[in-house]
């Protein structure tokens, strides 16, 4: 899997596919991380000061990976927005890295920009308790939880 990396201070955004292949699928992930949760276990993603990564996945697929601090309301505020920009046109999806008041705050922050639409994955750095228990009631539905 070919890697490469832009740091802070240098443009931001998925790159244009042809930077890594002829016409690959383009997948861009967003991981909107809060850096007070776990115990500050999330700062350490922050401090990487990696704000986007291009990864081929395979021979037809790239994704790029942007990371943002929720609590930077410039960077959050234009990561949504290019969140919704791009909903139609790449696969995208948004990752909450932290606790029950990440995931809230995502979906806040997607319904703002009218993007609830956008797939939703979670990293637990925080203790993640009410959101598991949602979960643990809505079993029986399409909510599939990991044992």
């Amino acid at each position: 899997m070919g890697c490469t990396s832009s740091t802070q201070g240098r443009p931001q955004g998925p790159h244009p596919p042809e930077t890594l292949g002829s016409d690959p699928v383009r997948k861009v992930f967003f991981l909107a991380v809060n850096g007070s949760t776990g115990g500050q276990v999330a700062q350490q993603l922050l401090d990487l000061q990696v704000d986007t990564m291009d990864m081929r996945l395979d021979r037809d697929e790239v994704a790029t990976v942007r990371v943002f601090s929720l609590k930077d309301n410039e960077k959050r505020e234009a990561a949504f927005k290019e969140v919704a920009s791009l909903k139609d046109s790449c696969d995208v999806r948004v990752v909450a890295c932290g606790g029950d008041g990440t995931v809230k705050w995502v979906i806040s922050c997607l319904s703002k920009v009218d993007s609830l639409s956008v797939p939703i994955g979670v990293v637990p750095f925080g203790p993640l308790r009410d959101f598991l228990c949602h979960l643990s009631h809505h079993e029986a539905s399409s909510v599939q939880t990991l044992r």
